[in-house]
């Protein structure tokens, strides 16, 4: 475990969660979750982002997976893109306030980002229809104007993929074990 593991662990332990249990949409509670898993905890950062902010809640992303020096801000929307494009100002709002708050809280922790990676990535809900080539090429491009949003250009990454492109990253890039 580094240093920022470490940190975040001892000031956050209480906030782990599944990523079952933060992909639900708590608009409709009884839709099932955009995810399965129960095993693997990350961090809640919309919790994290209440305790911080107990008065005024600024926009978080759900989750924080920290990696070695890599952070991954993660939101989950269980909806497909087309309908994800609807919450297109909310998203945006997401990446900015939290950026802004995970920048606090790493100053907090003494961290210093520029030794971090960053990437943002929007989950959704797979597209029934088939697959084709013109999807695929916008799969390729970040969508919902996060780009434009990233005003300090801090993320390495963005992402906005659905949840099997999350599980195959996630899978390659973090932990062999997750099924999502």
């Amino acid at each position: 475990m580094n240093e920022l593991e470490s940190k975040f662990n001892a000031k956050y332990s209480r906030c782990l969660s599944n990523f079952k249990t933060m992909s639900i949409d708590t608009s409709q509670p009884n839709k099932p979750p955009l995810c399965s898993d129960t095993h693997y905890k990350s961090y809640n950062f919309d919790k994290i982002v209440k305790e911080e902010y107990p008065d005024k809640h600024p926009a978080s992303p759900d989750t924080l997976i920290i990696k070695n020096n890599k952070v991954y801000c993660v939101e989950f929307k269980n909806l497909t893109k087309i309908k994800v494009n609807k919450y297109k100002k909310n998203l945006q709002e997401k990446l900015q306030q939290g950026t802004e708050v995970l920048l606090k809280i790493l100053d907090d922790l003494s961290i210093k980002p520029k030794n971090l990676k960053f990437i943002f990535c929007v989950v959704y809900k797979e597209n029934k229809n088939k697959y084709t080539y013109a999807s695929n090429i916008e799969n390729k491009v970040s969508h919902f104007g996060l780009k434009d949003a990233d005003k300090y250009d801090f993320y390495q990454h963005i992402y906005t993929q659905p949840v099997t492109f999350f599980r195959q990253q996630f899978i390659d890039k973090i932990d062999k074990n997750l099924p999502c």
